[in-house]
């Protein structure tokens, strides 16, 4: 085991000051927001927008915050968009929050409401990389957020879901034991369509995003939605109304 050194052990340190700064400066916005958190191998963006889409078709008020690959979101930038968010009048904000963020202390101390998880890396990916992104992803899910949501046919499902929510975690997958259920699909040139069940009730979703990923996608979204209390109809319009850009 390589040994730590002074520099490498106060880096952590280091970096979660800067949050407790960066969230004094914006004002402490995260204590009056309800934060919806996704993260993922893949799917973090498209299941971060439906969400969003669905709260909006429900007239929640509520932003999105992303963070590209050519710019990842910081710390300080995290707190000014969630201080711009409250200030627009937002209750609610989702957070594509990808492990390379996370592993930098970025969300040290938010107060998630709900954590996501759209996948995993596949257990035959290289070992390191893939156990340490795993790792990363866990931090949202250790603080007990009140919602916790999982992909019950990922490959490292049992390590998330020995995390506790303080009100109720819900799954999502083609599993049999999935809460809600995907039990049909259909790809189509310019989009996907899906048969999903949740409590004894089944549903279409449709979606302009292409592929087999999507399928998973709009069933995490409508998890999420449907444990937030959203009626079926508004995450069918929500879903269907985001139009991805590329």
């Amino acid at each position: 085991m390589e040994k730590a050194t002074k520099k490498s052990s106060l880096k952590p340190k280091f970096q979660k000051a800067k949050v407790k700064i960066a969230s004094t400066l914006s004002g402490k916005p995260a204590k009056n927001l309800k934060i919806i958190a996704v993260t993922g191998n893949t799917g973090k963006d498209t299941v971060a927008n439906f969400i969003h889409k669905i709260l909006l078709a429900h007239k929640t008020p509520a932003a999105l915050i992303t963070s590209p690959t050519d710019s990842p979101l910081t710390t300080f930038a995290l707190h000014r968009y969630l201080a711009k968010s409250l200030k627009s009048g937002a209750t609610h904000v989702v957070i594509e929050a990808p492990a390379s963020v996370l592993k930098k202390h970025v969300f040290y101390q938010l107060p998630i409401h709900m954590s996501v998880l759209t996948n995993t890396a596949p257990n035959d990916a290289p070992n390191s990389k893939a156990l340490d992104t795993v790792t990363h992803k866990t931090i949202l899910f250790k603080s007990s957020p009140h919602f916790i949501i999982l992909n019950r046919d990922d490959p490292h499902y049992d390590r998330f879901a020995a995390f506790s929510a303080k009100t109720a975690s819900a799954t999502y997958g083609r599993h049999k034991d999935a809460g809600t259920h995907v039990y049909r699909s259909k790809l189509y040139k310019k989009g996907t369509e899906t048969s999903l069940s949740h409590n004894s009730t089944t549903f279409d979703v449709a979606t302009f995003v292409v592929g087999e990923e999507a399928i998973a996608y709009m069933a995490a979204a409508a998890a999420a939605a449907a444990a937030l209390g959203v009626p079926i109809d508004t995450i069918i319009d929500g879903i269907a109304s985001y139009e991805p850009t590329t």
